[in-house]
């Protein structure tokens, strides 16, 4: 059975912790958790790095993303964007991590020729 591949966005609400359950990896991953009792992982190196100083606080965070299944049946969420819903919060990272943007797909851009 093929699986469908195509993926929609979703947002997600929740709080960040360290993931030390992740079979098989060796690197760190983290957990996001949500009112509502779902549990998402986040595995990519750089978003992982930039929750970090969130991790264990009791911050909401509000993400946009996609979700597959893991081989093992986890909810990874791959985040496209996050916002801090916390002034406070924002005083855990330093100035160039609030205000650096998050990676973008890289697109040659096409040269308008005039005629």
């Amino acid at each position: 059975m093929k699986e469908d591949k195509e993926q929609r966005v979703v947002t997600i609400t929740g709080q960040v912790d360290i993931f030390e359950d992740m079979p098989g990896a060796d690197a760190d991953a983290i957990s996001i958790l949500c009112q509502d009792g779902n549990e998402y992982i986040v595995t990519t190196r750089k978003m992982v790095k930039r929750l970090m100083p969130f991790a264990g606080e009791e911050v909401d965070i509000l993400f946009q993303g996609t979700i597959s299944k893991d081989h093992s049946g986890l909810d990874i969420l791959t985040v496209h964007s996050f916002k801090v819903l916390s002034e406070e919060a924002l005083e855990l990272v330093s100035p160039a991590v609030k205000e650096a943007p998050l990676p973008r797909p890289k697109h040659k851009k096409k040269a308008l020729q005039e005629t």
